[in-house]
């Protein structure tokens, strides 16, 4: 297995274990979202993405997505690992099980708090919620002129994240302990700048189409 398909793995079993009773299973989109997520609280305490162990891509949906992820699926898929059940992905026992062992391997272990803070920040927002936000996120942003894919998290890149970041750490150490603080309050951040736009747009949208009263 190529090490990227095995980090995949083991982010796909993790965050599928945290949020498969709350949500009644994961979603595909979800799992893209989360381990997205999960990256960029890896960076706000500067690990480079390079770093993370696999890349992602904005889709042409607007989502991130990591081709790594979807083969990490097909292989847990085919080992029985986990399994859909309708549109929501589950864990079987043996999936449990790997999952225990491979918590227990330091190649892991550092992970475990990024996938944490991102697990609890889809508790503490809607799916929905978190997804509209990441539309600020500024790799996202710039990708979305294009309509192609584009890489995310490209080397000079980050600029504008970390920026935010900075702004962010001024206000919660790099250093807490749990990164839902932090994950939340930035997305909060990033969910009203998205809210902002689509106001702004509505309101440029009425006033294009409202009569020319000077005539």
């Amino acid at each position: 297995m190529a090490g990227e398909t095995y980090q995949a793995a083991y982010d796909v079993l993790s965050i599928t274990r945290r949020l498969e009773q709350a949500f009644d299973g994961v979603t595909r989109a979800e799992i893209h979202l989360l381990s997205y997520v999960a990256c960029l609280l890896a960076m706000y305490r500067r690990l480079p993405a390079s770093e993370w162990g696999y890349s992602f891509i904005r889709s042409q949906w607007g989502a991130p997505f990591s081709a790594e992820i979807e083969d990490a699926l097909a292989m847990l898929m085919e080992g029985g690992l986990v399994r859909f059940r309708g549109e929501a992905l589950v864990m079987t026992t043996s999936g449990r099980e790997m999952l225990g062992f491979l918590d227990s391997m330091v190649e892991h272990g550092w992970r475990i708090q990024y996938l944490d803070g991102a697990c609890a920040s889809a508790l503490a927002m809607s799916a929905g919620v978190l997804r509209d936000a990441l539309r600020q996120e500024p790799g996202l942003r710039r990708a979305s002129v294009h309509h192609e894919p584009r890489t995310l998290l490209g080397p000079g890149e980050d600029a504008a994240l970390y920026e935010q970041f900075g702004i962010l750490s001024s206000v919660v150490s790099l250093e807490v302990s749990d990164l839902m603080v932090p994950s939340v309050l930035w997305l909060s951040y990033l969910s009203e700048m998205q809210r902002s736009e689509i106001e702004r747009r509505t309101t440029d949208m009425v006033h294009d189409e409202a009569p020319d009263q000077s005539e």
